[in-house]
C-alpha cells in the first residue's frame, strides 16, 4: 500500500502547480494567434500621422513581439512537459536454447517497472521551469517597451524636423525678401553695395540647411517603416503639428516596479527557490513498481510476480551543493534587484530634472527672448532702410528671431525625449490615453 499512497500524495501535490501551467499556456497561445491575426491586418496610416497610432501600428505589425511570444509560449511548453513521469521501463528475455529443445517448454520473461518520483519532485520541478517561463513573459514586456519608446522618439524627431523645415521655409523667404530690401536701397542710391551679397549667402545657407533636413527625414523614416515592418522607402504620412498635451506617465511618480527587468528577475528569484527545493526533495528514496511474468518457472504462482524498487540516494553531495547554489544565485538576483532599483530611480529623477529644465527654457525663449528678436528684427529693419544702420545688424536681427525659433524647437524636442525616457526608466509604454495595446 505505501508506494500506492506515496504515488497519490506526489498527484495531488502537484495539482495545483499543473493548473497554472495550463491556465499559462492557454495565455501564452491566446496572446500569441492575437498578435498573428493584428500583425496580418492592413496597415492604415491616414495623414496626419499621430504618436499613438504610430506605437500601435509598431506593437502590432513588428516580429519582435511575436518572436518573444513563442519564446514565452516554448518555455511554458517546456514546464508543461515536465509534469509527466519517468518512462516505463519493459524488458523482454528469452533462454534461446529452450527453442530447440523439445523436452523443455519455451523460456521467456517480461518486466515492466515504473519508477515514481518523490512527492512533490514534479510539482517543484515544473514550478522552477514556469517561473523560467515568467522570465520570458518579462521579455514580451521588455520588446514592447523598447519598441514603443523607439518609435515614439523617432516620431518626434520626425515632427521636430517637420517644423525645422517648415521655420525654413520661412527663413528663406525672410532672406529673399532681406535681398530685396538691399537691392532696393541700393537702387535709391544708398546701402552697402555688398549687402545683397551677404543676403544670398543666407538664403544660400538656409538651402543647405534644408537638404540637411530632409536627409534626416529620409533616414528616420527608413527606421520607421523598419519598425513596422515596412520597405525603407515606403511612403510615411506627415506626422502631427498639432502641441500635445503633457504626458500622463510625466506627472506620475517615479515608481519603477511597472519595469519588465525587476519582473524577470523576481522571476528568476522565484525559479532559484523552487531549484532549492527540487533538490531538498530529492534527497528523499524514489519508489518504482514492477510485474514481471517468466514461462521458466513451473508452478503459475510463481511465474507472475509483482514487486517495487526504492532509489536511497546514499551520497547527498549533489543535492546539496545544488541547494548552495541556488542560495547563492538568489542572493545575486537579489542584489542585482536593488542596484537595478536604485539605477532607475536616478534615471527617472534625471529625466524628470531634464523635463523640468526644458519647460523653464521654453518659456523663456517663447515669453522673452522671441518677442524682443522679433522687435528687434522690426527695428533694424526700419533703421536700415531709413539709412541710421548697417545691412549686418539688419541681418544680425533676422538671424536672431531664426534662431530663438529654433531653439523653441529644440527646447520642445528635448522635453518630449526626456518624458520618452522618464516613461522607459519607469517600465511604462508612452501612449497618451489609458488604453494600452
Amino acid at each position: 500500500m505505501k508506494p500506492v499512497l506515496i504515488l497519490v500524495l506526489g498527484l495531488l501535490a502537484g495539482c495545483a502547480s499543473f493548473s497554472s501551467t495550463r491556465s499559462s499556456l492557454r495565455e501564452a497561445r491566446d496572446l500569441e494567434r492575437a498578435q498573428a491575426r493584428v500583425s496580418q491586418q492592413e496597415l492604415a496610416l491616414d495623414g496626419p500621422l499621430r504618436r499613438d497610432a504610430l506605437l500601435r501600428a509598431v506593437l502590432a505589425r513588428n516580429p519582435s513581439v511575436q518572436a518573444a511570444l513563442a519564446s514565452w509560449r516554448a518555455m511554458v511548453e517546456r514546464a508543461e512537459g515536465s509534469a509527466s513521469f519517468p518512462a516505463t521501463r519493459v524488458e523482454y528475455a528469452l533462454a534461446p536454447i529452450s527453442i530447440f529443445d523439445r523436452d523443455v517448454r519455451y523460456g521467456q520473461r517480461i518486466s515492466v517497472s515504473q519508477m515514481l518520483p518523490a512527492p512533490g519532485v514534479r510539482a517543484r520541478r515544473e514550478a522552477a521551469l514556469l517561473a523560467h517561463a515568467e522570465a520570458h513573459r518579462a521579455d514580451v514586456l521588455e520588446v514592447r517597451l523598447g519598441l514603443a519608446v523607439a518609435a515614439a522618439s523617432r516620431f518626434e524627431e520626425l515632427r521636430s524636423i517637420a517644423r525645422a523645415l517648415s521655420l525654413n521655409t520661412r527663413h528663406r523667404d525672410v532672406a529673399s525678401d532681406l535681398k530685396q530690401v538691399a537691392l532696393d536701397v541700393i537702387a535709391s542710391g544708398r546701402g552697402e553695395p555688398t549687402a545683397p551679397l551677404r543676403a544670398e549667402v543666407a538664403l544660400a545657407r538656409a538651402e543647405v540647411a534644408r537638404e540637411e533636413l530632409l536627409a534626416r527625414q529620409r533616414g528616420l523614416q527608413a527606421e520607421v517603416n523598419a519598425l513596422l515592418h515596412r520597405a525603407p522607402e515606403a511612403p510615411l504620412p506627415e506626422p502631427s503639428l498639432e502641441p500635445d498635451a503633457q504626458d500622463a506617465h510625466a506627472l506620475a511618480d517615479d515608481d519603477v516596479e511597472a519595469r519588465p527587468d525587476l519582473a524577470r528577475l523576481d522571476a528568476q528569484l522565484a525559479a532559484e527557490e523552487a531549484r532549492a527545493s527540487l533538490a531538498q526533495s530529492e534527497r528523499r528514496p524514489r519508489f518504482g513498481v514492477m510485474a514481471t511474468y517468466s514461462s521458466m518457472w513451473a508452478q503459475l504462482a510463481h511465474q507472475v510476480m509483482v514487486g517495487v524498487a526504492v532509489e536511497v540516494p546514499l551520497s547527498r553531495a549533489a543535492q546539496n551543493a545544488e541547494v548552495a547554489r541556488a542560495q547563492s544565485q538568489r542572493r545575486a538576483y537579489a542584489l542585482t534587484r536593488e542596484a537595478t532599483v536604485s539605477y532607475a530611480r536616478g534615471e527617472a529623477a534625471k529625466e524628470r530634472a531634464i523635463m523640468e529644465g526644458a519647460r523653464r527654457v521654453l518659456a523663456l525663449l517663447s515669453e522673452r527672448e522671441l518677442p524682443a528678436a522679433e522687435e528687434q528684427l522690426e527695428t533694424a529693419r526700419s533703421a536700415y532702410v531709413t539709412g541710421r544702420a548697417p545691412f549686418e545688424s539688419l541681418l544680425s536681427a533676422a538671424h536672431a528671431v531664426h534662431d530663438a525659433e529654433l531653439r523653441i524647437i529644440a527646447a520642445e524636442t528635448e522635453r518630449a525625449l526626456a518624458s520618452l525616457r522618464h516613461a522607459f526608466a519607469v517600465g511604462r509604454i508612452p501612449l497618451r490615453d489609458t488604453e494600452t495595446p
